[in-house]
């Protein structure tokens, strides 16, 4: 029988893992609830008295919006990191993730894992009780294997991750640069952005109010920055003003400075579900 809890809790921990829908996926969902109720229950977990919404959360506001009652499901997590862990591999099995936001999911599934299997060695144990840890196997292939991608795929994602969550820390600016990015709207986010904070972190202010205002590459954000810095680690006298003024011209860029280094990216990403 459906059943309303009254006021569940909102962890941001995890709310901040979630993708938001589009305005046009949030409406038609709003108008499937208002015309057929909660077909799904929701995912809850009980922990120390309090209930914690884990998955649900656009139809849980929807619900009580409208008064409409819901159904859930309760699931046994034996910490917070374990609640991450699942929030973050139920996303994976979505199949409207762009390549950006599968990234980003799979890069914090491994740093979330690397984290604490450091923790479980800096106790004094050997990490393999944690999530991930297998013995004689690196986590970047235990991750690999699970999901059916090269463990390369899996450190770039992690390398990924890292920069979107660096651009969030920026402000208003950067959240919205990161939304644009995972949204799929900046076409070489996933190859440049882990780059540009790598070799220039101090453009990254400035990457994050270019997209934010609309830039549709990350090399053309901050070309001029990447220019004029060029030249200034460039040889000194004549031949740096010179390599600096090429650059500006587009005949020594942030393409050449920069060759790819991953160059098959996550096109190819195909998730896999047991």
């Amino acid at each position: 029988m459906p059943e309303n809890l009254g006021n569940l809790t909102i962890l941001p921990q995890i709310e901040d893992l979630l993708y938001p829908l589009k305005p046009e996926e949030l409406a038609n969902l709003e108008a499937s609830i208002k015309r057929d109720g909660m077909r799904e229950p929701l995912s809850l977990w009980e922990r120390d008295g309090e209930t914690i919404l884990v998955d649900g959360h656009n139809r849980y506001a929807i619900a009580q919006r409208h008064g409409i009652p819901y159904q859930t499901v309760t699931l046994q997590f034996s910490s917070l990191d374990d609640a991450l862990d699942w929030v973050d591999k139920n996303q994976l099995g979505r199949r409207n993730l762009t390549d950006e936001k599968r990234a980003t999911t799979i890069g914090r599934v491994y740093q979330r894992m690397r984290d604490l299997r450091g923790a479980a060695r800096a106790r004094g144990g050997d990490g393999e009780n944690e999530p991930g840890g297998q013995p004689g196997k690196r986590l970047a292939d235990t991750v690999a294997d699970a999901w059916r991608i090269g463990s390369g795929t899996v450190k770039r994602s992690s390398d990924f991750a890292t920069a979107i969550e660096r651009l969030k820390g920026l402000g208003e600016a950067g959240t919205a640069a990161a939304s644009r990015i995972l949204a799929g709207d900046v076409k070489d986010a996933l190859t440049e952005l882990p780059k540009i904070l790598k070799t220039h972190p101090d453009a990254m202010p400035l990457l994050a109010d270019r997209i934010r205002d609309g830039a549709a590459k990350v090399k053309d954000a901050v070309k001029d920055y990447l220019a004029m810095n060029l030249g200034a680690e460039g040889p000194a006298g004549e031949e740096g003003r010179g390599a600096a003024a090429s650059s500006a011209r587009g005949k020594v860029g942030p393409r050449t400075r920069y060759p790819g280094i991953w160059r098959k990216g996550l096109v190819s990403l195909r998730i896999w579900t047991p």
